[in-house]
């Protein structure tokens, strides 16, 4: 599966071997399954079965791109898969919104602190305490914000990099990466109790003549009250966020002279 034919190496696969000849026809369920690309993927798809001679065999119908009437039916069948693909792209897209305008948490992973559960009488998923893991997270905002008691009796305030070593000095390790996120954990509103949608949106680029896809930061994403336990407080989650601001004011560009 995938949008492109980048994102799906078996059907690159595939297509290797049919411009190679070594299949009289291809099974498939419906023509429609072997591509659901822009226009370009479907040019290439279509142009390898016909310069082939390589049939697309269906429950319904066998394809011979080398017959008028077949390639014509066979193209139009690429279209609307198109259409198709975009259709249920959208009403998953409004799902995975609705959703998260009632609280509920879209993401398939749970971030650090959280376990992901189903929740009971009804679709979708929350999330609940993870006490050890959040324990962790209720110190790096206590650090950052507050900072770390000293012998002398006064407060350090600890930046991401000085908590990520603080916690690698406690033999505290994060759960599925080498190093600690930090700037991303101080900026997740799950911890104060909100859900948010759209936050790493992907954005698409040609460079070269191949689409590659970047994530970027949106700060206008859609973010709403969720239905799981805040770990800290509203009023400690923006405190870091302001501190956090504050901090890129004076903060120095490594390439700047000195």
């Amino acid at each position: 599966s995938g949008d492109t034919l980048t994102d799906r190496p078996v059907m690159q696969q595939l297509l290797r071997d049919v411009e190679a000849k070594l299949w009289e026809g291809v099974f498939v369920v419906e023509v429609e399954r072997l591509a659901r690309g822009n226009t370009k993927d479907q040019g290439i798809v279509s142009d390898c079965f016909k310069y082939s001679g390589t049939k697309i065999i269906t429950p319904a119908k066998v394809y011979d791109p080398e017959n008028e009437f077949d390639e014509e039916y066979f193209e139009f069948g690429l279209f609307m898969s198109r259409r198709e693909f975009k259709t249920i792209n959208r009403r998953l897209q409004r799902g995975r919104l609705a959703s998260v305008e009632e609280g509920k948490f879209v993401s398939g992973t749970a971030p650090y602190g959280y376990r992901r559960i189903r929740l009971q009488d009804e679709k979708g998923y929350t999330l609940a305490v993870n006490e050890k893991e959040a324990d962790v997270i209720r110190m790096i905002f206590d650090w950052y914000c507050n900072g770390i008691l000293l012998e002398d009796g006064t407060y350090k305030k600890l930046g991401a990099d000085g908590i990520a070593r603080r916690l690698d000095e406690l033999g505290i390790p994060p759960r599925t990466s080498d190093r600690w996120p930090i700037r991303d954990m101080l900026s997740n509103p799950a911890y104060c109790g909100d859900v948010r949608f759209g936050y790493r949106a992907s954005k698409k680029t040609v460079y070269g003549g191949t689409v590659t896809h970047s994530r970027h930061t949106n700060e206008n994403c859609q973010q709403n009250p969720g239905l799981h336990p805040a770990i800290v407080s509203r009023s400690l989650f923006h405190k870091a966020q302001d501190q956090k601001t504050e901090n890129r004011k004076y903060t120095v560009p490594s390439s700047s002279a000195l």
